[in-house]
């Protein structure tokens, strides 16, 4: 026979080294042959005990030496069970429960035929062979014990009516006692087979219900996941838009360049969320990338003085987005070796830079920080641009009226030396 229903090696036994622990052995993944192991792990265990007490109570009672017939299919039993007992914790659970079938019959059919024929008690013991191979070894071993017990049956009546056995003591059997031997075996066969088929079908339509709930529970779970997630993600990009506008509403009227800056990092940092946010405009050369504002939800010192410059034709997140025109995004500033270089906050992870741009050119940086790695999504991204050329036209509108204003007073000027 071979391991039938699983692998070996996920058997939690040791052999024989178990068997005197008496308890079953577990399948992982394997419930039914778990359950099958323990009941037959209980019935050998029984039968085992059971030679034993009857190998030393029947002398004992009877006040005679036991036969070297009973005492040799004692000892032999007591041997196949304990084979059995291994044989089944080695994950051979069907061949151990086909072997004990064949013990038991054995058992019940050597007394009949050496003692009393089919008046001998140990025929009653078929019925209880066929309920537990049937169990233990599957339905079609129940039919193959039920077919084997009935043609014992008939071989003893046909001994008995042939003379080749002399019942003790001699009483002859009756034509209608092997038709009632017949009928109850094959009755009982045949009951405990529809039984287990019936209840065979109703454990995999079980298992299956199980399975489907199990299914629909995951698919369930995985839905309500992802709708939480859009549920969520939907909720930040409404919050940050909501910010976006308020920022733009409240500093619309300000028209001093350093206020309007202050007042947009401040509040970026309140609405936002995020732990620093800083301005950096262009020096009128372009060569330069001069600090304006900045903000800091930790209150942690800026890594330059307000008015620190970094240059734009060096390798650095400022200036690349000024030269280039695009935003970066940086994940995690740890792990980002090329932006090594460019000043950050000392507890900063990660971080967006945006340019701010005027005419399809960029004068400016919005740098905003956070102490969080992955900080700033890709939804977030759109957001934050429309944010920061709000914020570029409101600069530039407030430099236009800085010119104009200027320009009003030098008109003045002159007309005033003039008249």
């Amino acid at each position: 026979f071979q391991a039938e229903d699983g692998i070996r090696d996920l058997v939690r036994s040791r052999g024989l080294g178990d068997v005197y622990k008496r308890q079953p052995p577990v399948f992982e993944y394997d419930e039914d042959k778990t359950s099958t192991a323990a009941l037959l792990n209980t019935l050998l265990w029984v039968v085992l005990l059971g030679t034993g007490l009857f190998a030393g109570v029947v002398p004992v009672i009877t006040q005679q030496p036991m036969l070297d017939l009973v005492a040799g299919v004692v000892i032999e039993l007591s041997l196949v069970t304990v084979s059995l007992l291994v044989l089944m914790r080695l994950g051979y659970v069907r061949a151990s429960g086909i072997g004990l079938g064949i013990m038991l019959w054995l058992a019940f059919t050597l007394p009949a035929f050496s003692f009393a024929g089919m008046h001998d008690t140990a025929i009653t013991g078929y019925f209880f062979l066929i309920i537990v191979s049937g169990i233990v070894a599957g339905g079609n071993a129940l039919l193959a014990f039920t077919l084997l017990c009935a043609l014992t049956v008939s071989a003893l009546f046909l001994a008995e009516t042939m003379g080749w056995i002399v019942p003790t003591p001699p009483y002859p059997s009756a034509a209608d006692d092997l038709f009632l031997m017949l009928l109850m075996i094959v009755a009982s066969g045949m009951v405990l087979r529809y039984e287990l088929r019936r209840f065979a079908r109703l454990y995999a339509r079980a298992r299956s219900s199980t399975h489907a709930l199990a299914e629909s529970n995951r698919e369930l779970a995985s839905s309500q996941s992802v709708l939480q997630a859009q549920t969520e993600r939907l909720a930040r990009r409404t919050r940050y838009q909501e910010a976006s506008a308020t920022i733009v509403r409240d500093t619309a009227s300000i028209m001093d360049m350093q206020s309007m800056l202050d007042r947009v990092a401040a509040l970026t940092v309140e609405r936002f969320g995020f732990d620093h946010v800083a301005f950096f405009l262009l020096s009128p050369d372009r060569a330069w990338a001069v600090l304006q504002a900045v903000s800091s939800r930790t209150g942690k010192e800026p890594p330059l003085p307000l008015g620190g410059r970094v240059r734009t034709d060096e390798v650095g997140v400022v200036g690349t987005v000024v030269t280039q025109g695009r935003y970066i995004v940086i994940d995690d500033v740890n792990t980002a070796l090329r932006w090594a270089d460019s000043p950050r906050f000392s507890d900063s992870r990660s971080q967006i830079a945006l340019p701010l741009r005027a005419r399809g050119n960029a004068f400016g940086v919005l740098d905003i920080q956070s102490a969080q790695v992955g900080a700033f999504r890709e939804e977030d991204v759109d957001i934050l641009l429309s944010l920061s050329d709000q914020i570029a036209l409101t600069i530039s509108n407030i430099r236009l009226l800085q010119q104009l204003e200027e320009s009003s007073t030098s008109e003045r000027r002159v007309r005033g030396e003039l008249g």
